[in-house]
């Protein structure tokens, strides 16, 4: 078992008194164990324990936080998986405490400054660099510090852990490891920081390609026809309905050229062509597109009656 000992800070005008609004500091005080739990099983896949507990403290001028970090290892698993991160690492990987060689998440953070991410190359075995989508100036970092920077969950904790700088009156916000006398100055952010943490700095899907696509012929009554370029209409089947780009350029022309009307309950047999991506938090997107308008189909002005003609 190991520990160590991190005192957080906000500072600002607002937090004179030594108080701080509970609907603030909650958020914050849980992505901070969010946090250090997430890094904790990246660094340790899952095997040793984190308990953070809170000791409050209070300065004029800021809200201190005092916290005791509490590293368990069953000793029978540590004989197998060898080496492991203890927790005063595991704080300097993050940036929660300093490190000799200055490599942290929360550095990168500030380093990537909130650029769009295209890809990330593997230097050698120990450093990656990340290729930004404006081909500005990349950023090298190590693999480990990558590894826990490109974990989506520690991604939305630090967003939430600095999130009270947004707020009026609240300027900064830095945090001390060790206890009592014996404190290192690890992290320091201000306001003017703060968007380098807010906005996700990856590519909106994780892969180019969609996990999955396929096509298929539906009818479908429309709904909203979408004439601009870029927008989309939308379609019902009966039973669902979709949104859907038309991507038909012979159709499209036939639109612009007056030749193609529609009324009320018209159908349109169409072949479409479906994607799924998943992105960065996990969640699923699709997308349709009208590659193919097969067919246009009024609505009959006639009675529904049997007709039998003269033979």
């Amino acid at each position: 078992m190991s520990k160590a000992f991190l005192t957080i800070a906000y500072s600002g005008p607002v937090l004179d008194d030594g108080t701080m609004d509970v609907k603030d500091l909650a958020p914050a005080l849980l992505a901070i164990g969010n946090l250090i739990d997430e890094t904790n099983k990246v660094l340790n896949d899952n095997e040793a324990k984190i308990q953070v507990k809170i000791m409050s403290d209070f300065r004029s001028g800021s809200f201190d936080v005092n916290i005791e970090i509490i590293h368990n290892l069953v000793e029978q698993i540590s004989a197998f998986i060898g080496n492991t991160v203890d927790i005063k690492e595991i704080l300097g990987v993050i940036g929660l405490a300093c490190t000799l060689s200055g490599e942290s998440v929360l550095e990168l953070f500030k380093r990537i400054k909130g650029r769009k991410i295209d890809k990330v190359r593997q230097i050698d075995k120990d450093n990656v660099e990340f290729i930004f989508v404006d081909r500005s100036n990349s950023v090298t970092t190590n693999i480990q510090v990558y590894n826990v920077y490109n974990n989506i969950n520690i991604q939305n904790a630090v967003k939430e852990m600095v999130k009270p700088l947004g707020k009026e009156g609240v300027s900064g916000f830095k945090t001390y490891s060790g206890h009592n006398d014996c404190t290192q100055k690890g992290m320091e952010i201000t306001k003017e920081e703060l968007e380098y943490y807010n906005a996700p700095s990856y590519v909106e899907n994780i892969d180019a390609e969609p996990i999955n696509e396929f096509v298929y012929t539906g009818a479908f009554k429309i709904i909203t026809a979408a004439f601009e370029e870029g927008l989309k209409w939308r379609l019902s089947n009966g039973q669902d309905r979709i949104t859907a780009t038309l991507k038909d350029e012979e159709f499209i022309k036939k639109l612009s050229s007056g030749e193609i009307n529609f009324a009320k309950d018209d159908i349109l047999v169409v072949e479409i062509l479906t994607k799924t991506w998943q992105e960065k938090d996990g969640s699923l997107k699709t997308e349709n597109e009208i590659v193919k308008v097969k067919e246009h189909r009024r609505r009959s002005e006639q009675m529904p009656i049997m007709f039998e003609p003269i033979e």
